[in-house]
């Protein structure tokens, strides 16, 4: 099972995007951003959902299911590293 912050970086890298690039966008630390993906930091709350899947690139229901999923209330067991 993927963390919700792996699942992050995945997708942030998978874009070509740094931590500094998502973090400027989000008005946060690059540092805060590493520890949220290397999972030392709780994930994003739900108002931070929507800046950071515009961010990512991602639709906001993905990122919510991804969050849903960190939290053990999701299944997302079919979905490919590539989709995200």
């Amino acid at each position: 099972m993927s963390s919700y912050g792996e699942l992050l970086r995945l997708a942030r890298t998978n874009r070509g995007l740094t931590l500094r690039d998502v973090a400027d966008a989000l008005g946060i630390s690059a540092q805060y951003l590493w520890d949220v993906e290397h999972g030392t930091r709780a994930p994003f709350a739900a108002d931070r959902e929507e800046p950071l899947a515009r961010a990512l690139g991602l639709d906001p229901l993905d990122l919510a299911v991804f969050a849903a999923h960190a939290k053990g209330h999701a299944d997302i067991a079919g979905l490919s590293v590539t989709e995200v």
